[in-house]
């Protein structure tokens, strides 16, 4: 492989690294905020209840017409969202995003250092890097990844390294979406 197509090669896996770990990112805010409501919700009956009780009586007029029937429904409420967790894996889809943002900034940085270096040195290396990033890929790509998520991450990836989107000409100059179908409308 000629050092002109190395660098290319290594910039293209950098930046799709960049983009795909930018994806997860976004995953690990929306689940972990998710399975912290749940916790928080799964406390907060139990501790207004035993706040009340020890602070009053258990005989309160209060307890009985107001503070049982917000903590029943509260409690039925997380028990639903509890279900749908479980269901839904949310907590599977949560760990495997972290791992998915690291493995990912872990390649991008790699490659972001490869590129930078001789090509005939490096050609094992290079081979290597190229493996872990297929493998990485392919399980990402089993996670059911939107189109919505693959223009948002084509963004971020233009915008990090001020790059032009071979659709629409443009070098993004903010992470606003554009009305683009590779680099916006997420």
């Amino acid at each position: 492989m000629g050092e002109e197509n190395f660098k290319k090669e290594c910039f293209k896996c950098e930046f799709y690294s960049f983009g795909t770990s930018k994806i997860f990112e976004k995953r690990v805010d929306k689940y972990g905020c998710r399975l912290k409501a749940i916790t928080f919700l799964g406390l907060l009956s139990p501790v207004l209840l035993g706040g009340f009780v020890a602070s009053f009586s258990v005989e309160s007029a209060l307890l009985k017409n107001s503070l049982l029937p917000v903590c029943g429904s509260l409690t039925i409420f997380q028990a639903i969202l509890s279900l749908l967790s479980l269901v839904c894996r949310w907590d599977e889809t949560y760990s495997y995003a972290i791992g998915s943002v690291r493995n990912n900034t872990m390649l991008m940085n790699d490659f972001s250092r490869l590129k930078n270096t001789n090509a005939k040195v490096n050609s094992k290396r290079f081979q290597l890097l190229t493996g872990d990033y297929d493998r990485q890929n392919n399980a990402d790509i089993g996670q059911n990844i939107s189109t919505k998520e693959m223009r948002y991450a084509m963004r971020q990836s233009l915008f990090q390294y001020k790059s032009e989107c071979r659709t629409c000409g443009i070098k993004p100059i903010s992470l606003k979406p554009s009305k683009c179908d590779t680099c916006g409308n997420f």
